[in-house]
């Protein structure tokens, strides 16, 4: 028994009481940049590298994309996959 009660105290804790009346959820009619928005670009719709448009980060996504040697193993098993065809 002794095992067990700290399981049953964790359960009653979870419980809640018959006169639980669940809170109002205050939510606004509308959020903005919903469906309804006024056609704004979204950040996600520009290509990600053009958001920052400091010349020298700039230089580090293309060097870093030049020399990502997973994209460069992804690429040559694509080379190697096709091959095979």
């Amino acid at each position: 028994m002794k095992r067990l009660w700290p399981l049953v105290v964790l359960a009653a804790g979870c419980a809640v009481g018959p006169d639980y009346k669940r809170p109002a959820t205050l939510a606004p009619q509308s959020y903005r940049g919903g469906a309804e928005g006024g056609g704004a670009e979204s950040l996600a719709d520009k290509d990600w590298a053009q958001v920052f448009p400091d010349p020298v980060i700039a230089d580090l996504i293309q060097t870093a994309l030049a020399q990502n040697q997973d994209v460069l193993i992804a690429a040559a098993r694509i080379e190697q996959a096709g091959a095979q065809l």
